[in-house]
């Protein structure tokens, strides 16, 4: 296969190891601390509803967002081939871009940035989207002396 699509990854088991050329790994980005399933339908805070959480998932905390975002990084970086391309798709809205990226880093060490692509968000915010292309290095890097 060459290509990979990811959202919410939970477990590609299924998946062989380095099994695609390309993965595109898009996490949902949000933290509803309200209790429902599908958002709030009802207006808090004159904010109106959010529904947003029923159409992207959601997640309950910032340790449960971190640990989720770790988790599907580590996926991806398995499924995908060395010298394959991951690309890594962040807003703004919830953590940074920083943040998310660390995140993603420490977890998968032999994935190398190559690329950063910002827009801004389509939602009518201040939010932005950002496209981070990681290459993956063999896991066995030659270093130099020092």
């Amino acid at each position: 296969m060459s290509l990979g699509y990811f959202g919410i990854v939970k477990s590609m088991v299924p998946m062989g190891d380095e099994a695609f050329h390309t993965v595109l790994y898009d996490p949902p980005h949000t933290i509803d601390t309200r209790n429902t399933l599908f958002g709030t339908l009802e207006e808090i805070s004159g904010l109106g509803p959010h529904l947003g959480a029923f159409k992207y998932g959601c997640y309950r905390s910032i340790k449960q967002l971190r640990k989720s975002v770790a988790e599907g990084a580590a996926e991806c970086a398995r499924v995908l081939k060395v010298d394959g391309v991951l690309i890594f798709k962040w807003s703004n809205s919830e953590k940074p871009y920083s943040w998310a990226t660390d995140t993603v880093e420490k977890v998968a060490p032999m994935l190398e940035k190559t690329r950063l692509k910002i827009e801004r968000s389509g939602a009518r915010t201040k939010n932005q989207t950002f496209y981070v292309w990681y290459r993956k290095r063999s896991s066995t890097v030659e270093r130099g002396p020092g």
